[in-house]
């Protein structure tokens, strides 16, 4: 699935706790985690919310997290 894809199914589960668990604790346990064109396009307040808790999971647990954006370094 693509990045927006995985937000946007994730944004439509919000309200259901149960299930909004079961599928970002997919993306937070995944053995690697690849996020293609972050933020490619327009981003909301509940896109930032939802990367952070993924990467902020994986980050403090220590499991790899390859990110590909269009943006430069500068």
């Amino acid at each position: 699935m693509t990045y927006r894809n995985v937000m946007t199914y994730i944004k439509q589960n919000i309200i259901a706790k149960e299930i909004y668990e079961k599928i970002v604790g997919k993306y937070k346990n995944v053995r690697v985690l690849l996020i293609d064109d972050l933020f490619k396009v327009s981003i909301s307040k509940s896109d930032v919310n939802i990367m952070f808790e993924i990467v902020n999971f994986r980050y403090f647990n220590n499991l790899p997290i390859i990110i590909s954006c269009e943006m430069g370094i500068d």
